[in-house]
């Protein structure tokens, strides 16, 4: 059965207030608030959002964004199967492509619809994708790309593929969860074995020189440059990356969600990392819901393997995580091996697209195998209980 009707909203600003009070609490990623500073800070990305009603009744918000890039564009550390994919992809579209998110391009999870009542998951998603198809005239896209869906996730996944879309493994996110009896970052060191304790220890101790603090909107606004830059130099390494986040959307999100919240609220952390009065790097940070989910980091490499700069906030985003009394820190992808050796573990996850070309969309399957996620060994950074 599907929803009686879709309606579709090119701001936030746009939805019906109605929307808000119906749906339930949402997470913050579906939060107006946090919805309207990534509109407001990354002009590039055309949102739209679609309201699926039945009747009266609010039954969904789907969150999307539209972007136009030109692979030939993006980093240069593909390997031979994706430069093979992306050199398919630039003669079939004539080197630009228009990429439609259900989403968000700069999240790590399945941000892309939002229901009322979870039994709603899979008929919302059909009505969802039903309409990208009858506008794909009005919208342009090429690729449609569904983003960050756990292996645990079976619900939705089963109407994608039923729509004739491509899965791919994409990096792990790395989690760790605190022990209720973890109450300092000692108690959490001495949950580690000695050989990963004395990993942490040591990127403390040569960060010692670094000078932590946390930006407001004003002082990532006076720094927005040096802030980008540090950002860019982390992306660049990326293998593929469609568009770099503006660093106006964090001033943004400090607004919104800063310091002025209490600890038991949805809020946001942006750490400043100095070099006497240099800034060399940068962490953000979502709090919300007894969990804390690491986001985008910025650092100089000049300096990073003298002052074990990326190292030290992997330390500082547990510390957090024990100073917020949250269940679990999400790393984020990328760098698993290093995150496995403060012990976290991965929670696998999938993508799924699809080309609106049917020719298009049969180079994608085998195209697809060549994508690889990075092999690492996972650590087993903890005790044995009761040692």
């Amino acid at each position: 059965m599907k929803a009686t009707e879709l309606n579709m909203y090119k701001g936030v600003d746009e939805i019906p207030s109605n929307v808000w009070q119906q749906l339930p609490t949402p997470t913050i990623y579906f939060s107006k608030g946090f919805l309207k500073a990534f509109e407001q800070g990354n002009p590039r990305l055309e949102p739209l959002y679609y309201v699926i009603k039945d009747g009266d009744q609010i039954l969904a918000l789907a969150v999307l964004q539209l972007l136009s890039v030109s692979l030939a564009e993006t980093g240069d550390g593909l390997s031979s199967g994706a430069y093979l994919a992306r050199s398919i992809q630039q003669f079939i579209n004539k080197g630009n492509t228009r990429i439609l998110i259900c989403g968000n391009l700069f999240l790590s999870g399945p941000y892309g619809v939002h229901t009322r009542d979870s039994s709603q998951i899979t008929r919302c998603y059909a009505q969802v994708l039903e309409t990208i198809q009858a506008t794909q005239n009005q919208h342009r896209a090429h690729i449609y790309f569904l983003k960050d869906y756990p292996y645990d996730d079976q619900v939705a996944p089963e109407i994608f593929i039923e729509e004739r879309f491509q899965p791919f493994e994409v990096e792990p996110n790395m989690i760790l969860t605190l022990e209720n009896s973890w109450k300092t970052f000692d108690d959490y060191k001495q949950a580690l074995r000695s050989k990963y304790r004395n990993k942490v220890k040591k990127a403390d101790k040569t960060s010692a020189v670094l000078q932590v603090n946390r930006l407001t909107a004003a002082d990532i606004r006076k720094h927005r440059d040096t802030l980008q830059e540090l950002l860019a130099q982390v992306t660049a390494k990326a293998a593929f990356n469609a568009m770099n986040l503006r660093i106006e959307t964090y001033a943004l999100l400090q607004e919104e969600f800063g310091e002025s919240q209490k600890k038991n609220d949805a809020h946001f952390i942006m750490h400043g990392y100095w070099m006497e009065d240099k800034i060399i790097g940068f962490a953000t940070a979502l709090v919300y819901d007894q969990k804390l989910d690491a986001h985008f980091v910025g650092l100089d490499y000049r300096y990073n393997r003298t002052y074990a700069i990326y190292p030290r906030m992997l330390n500082d985003y547990v510390r957090m995580g024990l100073e917020y009394r949250v269940k679990t820190v999400n790393f984020g992808r990328t760098a698993s091996e290093i995150k496995s050796t403060l012990g976290a573990t991965p929670q696998h996850i999938r993508c799924y697209l699809r080309h609106r070309r049917t020719l298009a969309n049969l180079f994608f399957k085998p195209l697809l195998g060549y994508i690889q996620r990075e092999s690492y060994h996972q650590h087993e950074a903890f005790k044995e209980k009761g040692t």
